[in-house]
Protein backbone atom coordinates (compact mmCIF):
# COMPACT_ATOMS: atom_id res chain seq x y z
CA UNK A 1 0.00 0.00 0.00
CA UNK A 2 1.31 3.42 -0.97
CA UNK A 3 1.64 6.26 1.45
CA UNK A 4 -1.49 8.43 1.48
CA UNK A 5 0.48 11.63 0.71
CA UNK A 6 2.45 10.06 -2.13
CA UNK A 7 1.73 11.52 -5.57
CA UNK A 8 0.25 9.10 -8.01
CA UNK A 9 1.92 8.55 -11.37
CA UNK A 10 -0.43 9.71 -14.09
CA UNK A 11 0.01 9.43 -17.85
CA UNK A 12 0.90 13.12 -18.02
CA UNK A 13 3.60 12.69 -15.33
CA UNK A 14 5.09 9.71 -17.18
CA UNK A 15 5.11 11.65 -20.45
CA UNK A 16 6.75 14.60 -18.71
CA UNK A 17 9.48 12.34 -17.31
CA UNK A 18 10.04 10.76 -20.73
CA UNK A 19 10.42 14.15 -22.43
CA UNK A 20 12.73 15.27 -19.63
CA UNK A 21 14.97 12.24 -20.16
CA UNK A 22 14.99 12.76 -23.93
CA UNK A 23 16.19 16.35 -23.45
CA UNK A 24 18.75 15.22 -20.88
CA UNK A 25 20.18 12.55 -23.20
CA UNK A 26 20.19 15.00 -26.13
CA UNK A 27 22.11 17.56 -24.07
CA UNK A 28 24.75 14.99 -23.09
CA UNK A 29 25.00 13.85 -26.72
CA UNK A 30 25.65 17.45 -27.82
CA UNK A 31 28.31 17.84 -25.11
CA UNK A 32 29.93 14.59 -26.24
CA UNK A 33 30.01 15.78 -29.87
CA UNK A 34 31.51 19.15 -28.92
CA UNK A 35 34.13 17.43 -26.79
CA UNK A 36 35.01 15.11 -29.69
CA UNK A 37 35.41 18.12 -32.02
CA UNK A 38 37.73 19.93 -29.59
CA UNK A 39 39.80 16.78 -28.99
CA UNK A 40 40.11 16.24 -32.75
CA UNK A 41 41.23 19.85 -33.32
CA UNK A 42 43.71 19.61 -30.45
CA UNK A 43 45.26 16.35 -31.64
CA UNK A 44 45.56 17.45 -35.26
CA UNK A 45 46.74 20.95 -34.34
CA UNK A 46 49.38 19.76 -31.89
CA UNK A 47 51.14 17.80 -34.65
CA UNK A 48 51.52 21.06 -36.61
CA UNK A 49 52.52 23.20 -33.64
CA UNK A 50 54.88 20.81 -31.85
CA UNK A 51 57.95 19.47 -33.67
CA UNK A 52 60.08 16.47 -32.70
CA UNK A 53 63.35 18.39 -33.17
CA UNK A 54 64.57 21.68 -31.69
CA UNK A 55 63.04 24.23 -31.59
CA UNK A 56 60.15 22.12 -30.38
CA UNK A 57 57.54 24.83 -31.00
CA UNK A 58 56.89 25.73 -34.64
CA UNK A 59 57.71 29.44 -34.42
CA UNK A 60 57.18 29.99 -38.17
CA UNK A 61 53.61 28.73 -37.92
CA UNK A 62 52.90 31.13 -35.04
CA UNK A 63 54.57 34.24 -36.52
CA UNK A 64 53.82 34.08 -40.27
CA UNK A 65 50.75 35.67 -41.78
CA UNK A 66 47.92 33.28 -42.67
CA UNK A 67 48.06 31.95 -46.22
CA UNK A 68 45.33 30.88 -48.57
CA UNK A 69 45.31 28.36 -51.38
CA UNK A 70 42.99 30.53 -53.46
CA UNK A 71 44.17 33.76 -55.07
CA UNK A 72 41.50 36.42 -55.34
CA UNK A 73 41.60 38.43 -58.54
CA UNK A 74 39.89 41.81 -58.38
Amino acid sequence: MAHKFEKKWTAAKRQEQLVSWVFRVAAYFILLCVTWIFVDITLKGSSVLIQPEAPFINIEFLTEAPETLHVFEY
